[in-house]
C-alpha cells in the first residue's frame, strides 16, 4: 500500500511541475502578445485587421493563462484533500 501512495505522490508532483511549467510559458506568451499589440498600436502603419488580430492573441493568451491557473488550483485542492483523507484514514 505504501508503494502505491508513493507512486501517486510522484505522479502528482510531476503533474504539478508540468502545469507550473505551462503556466510560466503562458505568462511569457501573454507578455509577448501584449508587447506585439503595443508595438502595433504605436505604429501609424498598422491596419485595423492587424490590431484586431494582435488584440485577439492577447485575449487568447490571457484565457489560456486563466485556464492553467484554474488547473493549478484544482491540483492544489486535490492535494489538500488527499492529505486530509490520509490523516483521517
Amino acid at each position: 500500500m505504501g508503494l502505491d501512495v508513493e507512486q501517486e505522490d510522484g505522479y502528482a508532483q510531476r503533474r504539478r511541475e508540468y502545469v507550473e511549467h505551462q503556466y510560466r510559458r503562458a505568462q511569457f506568451i501573454l507578455a509577448s502578445a501584449q508587447t506585439q499589440y503595443q508595438a502595433l498600436h504605436s505604429t501609424c502603419a498598422a491596419t485595423a485587421a492587424q490590431l484586431a488580430q494582435a488584440k485577439y492573441r492577447v485575449t487568447r493568451a490571457h484565457e489560456q493563462l486563466e485556464d492553467i491557473l484554474s488547473t493549478l488550483e484544482f491540483l492544489e485542492d486535490q492535494h489538500l484533500s488527499a492529505v486530509a483523507l490520509s490523516r483521517v484514514g
